[in-house]
Order: C-alpha cells, then structure tokens, then sequence
C-alpha cells in the first residue's frame, strides 16, 4: 500500500509532466495551472515527509495551496529558497486560473521554478535521484532555450556543463542524507548547502538561458515636414525630455534617482547586483544579514513582475565597501541595471544600528550614483528597515522601468510605474515626471497632461515642468495654454535657452494667426544665441525667422552656422540646399551640398528629390541624372508618404470627415502598422460608423504589438461589453478593462466601464472598488453613477441608490434601466414616492417597451390603485416572458377581477 508521501509525489510527477508537456506546445494557460497543481503537490510532499503518519494527512487535509506554504513557513519544514519557489508557483498559476492577461514570460518563471523545486525535494529534502520520467520531462524543456540569444555553445561545453551539474547534485545530495531540514539553514552543513545550492542554480541558468525573442524594429517614419519653422516643436520637445531626464532634487546626503531612460541592455534579462553590506562594528551577539533580507523582499516584487529578472548577490567585495567606481565595474561586469552597496554598523545594547545603502543605477556608458538616507535601527522589525527596503524596492522599479521605456516598451513602463510607489516626495515626483514622458511618448496627451501637472501641483514654479507641459498643451492642440506655460518657464529660468526656443516655435505658427507673435519669436531667438551661441536649433530657428522676411543671404548664413554645429542634420542640408538654388542662384552648391549628403547613405527622399529639381529645372538641366535621382526619391518615398497620409488623416479627423480621415489612416496601416495610435484611430472611426467587428480586428493587430497599450485595451473592452451581441464577452472585456487600468489607472472612463461590466458578471466587491475610485475622481459622471446605483441598489441601501440613479438619470434622461429601477427604489422607500416611481416607470416604458420594465410598471399601477392598467401592463409582460410571472402580482388582480388565463 503506497504511503501518503508516495501518493503526494505520484501527483507531483503527473502534475509536472502535464505541465512541461503543456509548456513545450505553447498552451501557456494550461501550463501555469498545471506548475500550480504541482506546486500544490511538492507542497503536500514537504509536509508529509516531514511529518509522517497521521500528523501529515491532517494538516494538509482541506488545506489551501498559500495555507500550506504558510504551515510550511511557521514551522520551518523547508528553506527561504524553497518557500520563495512555492510562492512563485502559487503566485503564477493563479494568474492563469484567474484568466488574467498572459505573458510568456510568466510560464518561463514559472518553469524554472517548477524546475529547481522538483530538484530540491527529491535530491535534498529525500535524498532521492530525481525519477527518469521527470528528468526526461524536463529536459526537452531545457533543450528548447539552452541557444543563447547570440551565440550557441559548443557540444564540449555543454557536456561539461553537464559534468559541473552532476557534480553539483551529487555532493548536494551526499551533505543531505541524514541531515534534518532545521539544522540545513543553521549549523556550517546549511552554510555549505546553500553556496552549493547557488552555485548550481547559476550552473542550471548558464546551460538553459531564457530565449531572447527577437524584437521587431520598426522601420524609419519620416514625418511630415513642419509648416512653421520646419524643425517644429519636436526637437524642442526632445531636448525638454532630455533635460528632465536628468531631473535631479538632492537634500542632505540623500541624492534623488536620476530619471535618464538607461539604453537597450545587452540581454533581455534585467539583473540586479546586490553587494553583501561591510560590516563595520560587529557585535558578536548579534549578527545582521540585512542583505539576504533585502533579497527576499526583491525576489517577492520580482514575483509580481512578469519580466526576466536575476539577482545576483556578489560576495567578492566583502572586505570593503565598493566605491562609486567599483560599483561601475560590477554594473559592467554583471550588465547589470542597478547595484545596491553600502555598509551596516550592528547595534550593541547601548545604542541603535545604521545602515547606509548607495546605489548605481546603469546608463549609456556610466552609472548615476547616489545614496539612500541612512537608516538607525535596533531590530530587523524597527520601521526604519521597512523603509530602508521599501526605497530598494522602488529603485528596482524604476531601473526596470527606465530600461523597458529605453527598449521602447512605453506602455510595459507604465504598467510597472502605476504598480510601483516612493516613500519620499523626491521619488513619487520621478515617477510621476516618468509616466508623463511615457503617456507622451504613446501619444496619450491627456494623461500626459494629468502627471505633469501633479509635478507641477507638487512642484510649484519648476521651469523644466512647465516646459513639458507647453509641449504636451502643443499636442493637444492648445496654443494658447502652451505659450502661456511656455512664458512662465521662460520667466523662471531665464538663462535657459531651448525654452525660449520652445516659446518661440509657438507663437510663429502660420496656422494660428491668433497666436502668432514673429516680432517676439525673432527676440527670443536671438536671445537663446546669446545664451547658448553653440546651440545648432537657435541657429536653424533664426534662418527660418530670416526666411519669413525673405531675407536670403542672412538666413543662409544662420543655417551654415547651425550645419557647423550639427554637420549630418538633413533638414538643414535641404532648406540651406533650396535656399542655394533657387533664391540665391548657387546650383552648383547646392548639387555638390546634396551629392556629399546622399553619398553618405541618406534615408531622406526630400534630398534625393531636390537634387533631381536641381537637374531639372536650374541651369544644371541634367535630364538622365534627374530621371534616377526621382527613381530613387520614390523608392524611398513610401515612408514619406505614409507621413503625409497621417498629416492628412489628423486634419480630416480634426475637421470631422470620417470618411476621408478613414482613408488616410487605412492607407497609413498598410504601410506601417506598428504605431498602435493609428489602429486606435481606425477602431473608433469603425465603432462610430457601427463597424465593430472590423474594429475589433483592427485594434487586436494593434495589441499584438503593444499587449499592454491603454487605449487599445480600453477599446476593446468596450467593444467586447457594449457592441452587438454576438460580440459580447463579458469575462473578456473585464479583462481588457483591467489591462487597460494598469497602465492609467485614473481614466475615469475605463475605471466606469471596468465596474459596470464586473456589475453585470456579478462581482459587486470589485465593481465598487474601480467605481469608487471613479466617483473620487469624477462624482457627477452618468456611468459611474448608474454603477453604484446598481450596487446600492442590490444592497438595499434605497438613500444611496435613489441618490445615483437620479443623478444618472439627469445626465442620459433616455436610460430605461436606471428609469426602471429609480422607480422600484422609490416604491421601497415610501408610499409618499408612490406617484413619482410612477413616473418614472411609465417613462422606462416609453423609451423601451421591454417585459422588464412593463413588469415593473404594472408594479408602481398596482401600488397606484390603477389596477386595470396594471393588468393590461403585467399580462403584456409576461405574454413572451412567461418566466415574469409574480404570484402576487396575480392573487391581487384575481381579487379584483382582472386575472386573465393567459
């Protein structure tokens, strides 16, 4: 007869094979269900070995899977490792058993988990060889990423990789037999299992390396030439970002994390370097592994991240604190993201401990560096190291979120800066600039809007905020708004150059005559040369200030000076190359301008097709080169054009001809269909026009190439919830709702349709979280009003209820259901409301004359003394809805003598 442990293991070895067999077909939902049954199971093993007979079956006995970890915690059945590797499993097979949006990435964690908890319980908690059938499930997993993104190691390598892991699993096994699981973590036999533990989990890592998928590179979009000075706000914009990239606030000791977007990693791993911290004064009764403790805390957010993440703890450097400089190597060395270092003074019985954590945050080619305040301390449990903990947390946060914005992963970012938070006014402030650069970056202006100016609300008078916030006004198309904010960062920083570049692209704008200032622009540009002489846009800007007053010579002469400075900059080599030819009657110039700049490999077709013009129409006619050079421009036009299809598609959708603005973004898609903007674009256009189906394939190409986007999650959802009924997926669209709140969770429209759908699934815990939020935000919006009405409604708390339904009802006065119900609250709550429920029921009726709301109607009539109306409404209802029929409803017309057989 087999014993309960056998039986446990049996269930772990069905459980895993399913999931290795689930993973290697990419059925990545049933995969983490099954890691999870497993994890279930290892757990139920743990316990069991540990506690035999009786003892075991009982406590697993109606157990859930996180009470068993927590049994497996409070008596200390397994090692932290072990436990950190159940609370994975547990963690990820609930996102798939939840129906949560899926990433590879989570079956990928989950597998290794999976993987070294499987080791750990037969080699080290039996003392067994891991089965054949396990390892021989295992090992197509393995053999599926053991190709490195680059490179593949050669066959002797592997095989003594081979030989190292065996190895490695030998002697672990050897130091286990006899060895109880309490003294493991504790005697000197503990301290060696766990350096070897660590040794063979890097052994594993460095023989089956999580595959880097390839990353599409989108190709090159050239935009619409500006119609004011050309270069347009968008270099401003660029360089203001830049500037608040370096947004440093310092106070004290403590410096603030530099916001610089790191570049492309070298892998598609993030690491993490942790440096055990130099002990200064020991106290030998007391020892204080504060590191290992930050490890788990990280390890526990890692947990949530669904990203590849490695910590690695370096114990090279135990000797001495490392100095900014080494800290930069071991980023180099490890490509790492982000080291943590400092040093622990222990507290003796007399006074409190300190710990001082610096940090170095990887960039381009160096590291910024800085410290975190330090921290007095007596125990492990004194707030101070929580928050000590809770900033390394978020400097992981931010690390990973820089590197994914770098990567182009605006929207990833997001999702990982809204989760995230700073115990310090500095760093919630870097979030929030962070997030602003991101929404900007997707093109969501709003949102943009909203975070800077919470920078703004929370930094009152900061010129770089006010900057940004006069480009994201320019997006949304408010001048006016820009040139004001753009005037206040000027006035704030008056030595700043590039915001007086900003203002003036603003105020020469020939499209907004109303705001047009050319006299002030020309100053504010000569002022931003005086400023900054070596400043190539001042220049360029002050050649087109020249051009306006066609004043030839001088403006060629500005753009001369700004090529000077930015000798490969194609817009100024084409406006200094038209200028040349055709206003100052130097072709040859010109041509010999443009042949050097094409000669060194130009994507731009405007230079190829000035050249052609030159030898077309100067006295330079050259009609065989001519020919060529428009056989390349148009080679190379298509991206050219796909920009002019946009310019004309937001010109068309700004004046509200659908159709044409329809036209110009289709043709746009099908040239590039990488900007996630665009689909969006096309999806609303469709859904206005009752095309949902059509926009729901439009807005799911776009998600293949951004999962995470807000707007197309949010689009989708409302297609999903509210389009025509054979596209109707509640669960789905709850979902894509949920996805889109990650990303920007304070749209309040999201956060309306999010309720109302989990109202119609059900869930009216989660419904009134998400529109509660809304109604903080927004408290006179019909959805989220119609939502809570509902929800008080179902709770019976009438007050409340007739309170939103009436507010609703006064935003969408044609809304039958909230009419409908307004009118059985007011039924409930006093026969005083009688006649006023009346009146809103006989007005559900008028606008959708349903059997619901008949029913409800004949309710209020009957309540009424109308008792023939209410017959004639009751019978109504329930002629095609016999499942309407109330037994007292007709005991009441019986008496009366209005029952009718039907």
């Amino acid at each position: 007869m087999a014993t309960p442990l056998e039986d446990k293991l049996d269930d772990l070895s069905r459980w895993t094979m399913l999931a290795c067999e689930h993973h290697r077909s990419g059925r990545v939902e049933d995969a983490l269900m099954n890691m999870r049954k497993a994890g279930e199971a290892a757990a139920k093993a743990i316990i069991t070995s540990q506690w035999s007979g009786k003892r075991g079956t009982d406590a697993i006995a109606g157990v859930s899977f996180a009470g068993m970890i927590q049994l497996i915690i409070r008596n200390g059945l397994a090692t932290k490792p072990t436990i950190l590797l159940l609370q994975t499993l547990q963690v990820e097979g609930n996102s798939a058993s939840h129906d949560n949006r899926l990433k590879r990435g989570r079956a990928e964690l989950g597998m290794a988990s999976l993987n070294e908890l499987v080791h750990w319980l037969y080699e080290e908690n039996l003392g067994r060889s891991l089965p054949d059938e396990l390892r021989a499930a295992f090992k197509p997993v393995s053999a599926a990423q053991a190709t490195a993104p680059k490179e593949r190691r050669s066959s002797k390598a592997d095989q003594r990789q081979e030989e190292r892991i065996a190895e490695l699993e030998r002697r672990i096994v050897e130091l286990n037999v006899g060895t109880s699981t309490r003294s493991r973590d504790d005697d000197a036999t503990g301290k060696v299992l766990a350096e070897l533990r660590q040794e063979l989990a890097l052994a594993r890592a460095e023989r089956a390396p999580q595959q880097e998928e390839p990353i599409p590179e989108a190709p090159h979009v050239a935009t619409p030439r500006g119609r004011a000075w050309g270069i347009g706000i968008g270099v401003l914009a660029v360089a203001m970002l830049a500037g608040w990239l370096f947004l440093h606030r310092s106070s004290g000791r403590k410096a603030v994390v530099a916001t610089e977007v790191v570049a492309r990693a070298d892998s598609a791993t993030f690491t993490l370097v942790l440096v055990p911290l130099t002990i200064l004064q020991d106290n030998p009764n007391i020892h204080i592994d504060l590191v290992a403790s930050l490890n788990n805390r990280l390890q526990r957010r890692i947990a949530e991240r669904p990203y590849a993440v490695r910590v690695i703890v370096d114990t090279t450097r135990r000797s001495a604190t490392p100095t900014s400089g080494q800290a930069w190597e071991l980023a180099r060395t490890w490509h790492a993201s982000l080291v943590l270092f400092g040093d622990l003074v222990e507290p003796t019985s007399s006074d409190s401990g300190t710990a001082t954590l610096n940090y170095a945050l990887r960039r381009r080619s160096d590291v910024v560096s800085g410290t975190i305040a330090p921290s007095r301390f007596r125990t492990m449990a004194d707030p101070s190291v929580d928050r000590l903990m809770d900033e390394c947390v978020w400097l992981f946060d931010l690390a990973l979120a820089n590197r994914l914005a770098a990567g182009g992963g605006y929207s990833p970012a997001l999702e990982v800066l809204y989760a995230a938070r700073s115990n310090t006014p500095e760093g919630e402030l870097t979030r929030h600039v962070l997030m602003a650069q991101c929404h900007a970056a997707l093109g969501n202006n709003a949102a943009a809007l909203r975070e800077a100016q919470w920078c703004l609300d929370h930094n009152p008078g900061d010129p770089e905020t006010l900057a940004f916030l006069g480009t994201v006004y320019t997006g949304l198309g408010d001048r006016a708004k820009a040139a004001m904010v753009l005037e206040q960062a000027v006035a704030k920083a008056p030595k700043n150059a590039d915001f007086r570049l900003g203002l003036a692209n603003v105020l020469v704008d020939r499209d907004h005559p109303g705001s047009a200032n050319n006299a002030r622009a020309e100053a504010l540009v000569q002022e931003a040369i005086k400023l900054d002489p070596d400043n190539a846009t001042a220049w360029a800007y002050a050649a087109f200030a020249h051009m306006l007053k066609q004043e030839w010579t001088e403006a060629a002469r500005c753009f001369e000076r700004s090529l000077q400075l930015q000798p490969r900059n194609e817009n100024t080599i084409v406006n200094l190359a038209q200028l040349e030819a055709f206003r100052l009657d130097k072709p040859e110039a010109a041509a010999e301008r443009l042949t050097v700049a094409i000669g060194k490999d130009s994507a731009d077709p405007h230079a190829l097709f000035l050249l052609a013009e030159i030898y077309t129409r100067t006295s330079m006619k050259d009609p065989d080169a001519a020919q060529k050079l428009y056989a390349k421009a148009n080679a190379k036009e298509p991206m050219a054009k796909y920009g002019a299809e946009i310019g004309q598609a937001d010109a068309a959708y700004g004046a509200g001809d659908m159709k044409a603005a329809l036209a110009h973004y289709t043709a746009a898609w099908a040239m590039d269909s990488t900007d996630p903007r665009i689909a969006n674009q096309i999806a609303n256009i469709l859904i206005a026009g009752h095309r949902d189906a059509r926009a729901l394939q439009v807005l799911r190409q776009g998600l293949a190439r951004d999962p995470a986007n807000h707007m197309l999650n949010a689009n989708i959802g409302q297609v999903l919830m509210a389009g025509p009924k054979d596209l109707r997926d509640l669960k789905a669209a709850e979902r894509y709702l949920t996805t889109a709140l990650a990303t920007d969770p304070l749209d309040t429209l999201v956060l309306e349709q999010c309720g109302n759908v989990r109202v119609m699934l059900g869930d009216m815990q989660g419904a009134e979280k998400v529109l509660r939020m809304a109604y903080r935000l927004d408290p006179d919006g019909y959805g989220v009003n119609r939502g809570l009405g509902l929800i008080r409604d179902s709770e019976n708390d009438l007050v409340q209820a007739r309170m939103h339904y009436e507010k609703a009802i006064a935003l969408k006065p044609k809304d039958d259901v909230v009419a409908s119900n307004l009118a059985y609250v007011l039924l409930r709550t006093s026969p005083g409301l009688v006649l006023q429920g009346l009146y809103w029921a006989k007005r559900s009726v008028e606008l959708e004359r349903s059997p619901e709301n008949l029913l409800m109607y004949s309710n209020l009539l009957q309540a009424s003394g109308k008792y023939n109306e209410a017959a004639d409404a009751y019978y109504e209802a329930i002629k095609d809805r016999p499942d309407l029929r109330q037994q007292d409803i007709e005991e009441v017309l019986n008496a009366k003598g209005l029952g009718r057989s039907n």
